[in-house]
């Protein structure tokens, strides 16, 4: 899943090392940095049951989408590397390259 938010040179950092390092670590937006010109993939959370990722990962959506509206409150996302596959380690490693 692929969100667009703004990130701090910072931020960018700190996602780029957590990949390097397949780390887990939370990135905390402010309500005004939760939309822009920075597209961030989602590490998927490897959940039992298909429908409780979808079910996840809409509820995400939504709290993410409510926030962006309500306008004064930000947002934690947990990026989780530590798990990610090498089926998709290259879109990750583009994705961070672009960050970057």
């Amino acid at each position: 899943m692929e969100i667009n938010v703004t990130l701090s040179k910072y931020q960018k950092e700190k996602i780029r090392n957590a990949f390097c390092n397949r780390e887990k670590i939370l990135l905390r937006l402010k309500n005004d940095a939760l939309s822009g010109s920075d597209t961030l993939l989602i590490p998927l959370i490897v959940v039992k049951k298909l429908e409780m990722t979808e079910i996840f990962y809409t509820i995400f959506i939504k709290r993410l989408e409510s926030r962006r509206e309500n306008g004064n409150k930000g947002m934690v996302i947990v990026l989780d590397y530590s798990s990610i596959t090498d089926s998709t380690k290259d879109s990750f490693t583009q994705n961070i390259e672009k960050l970057i």
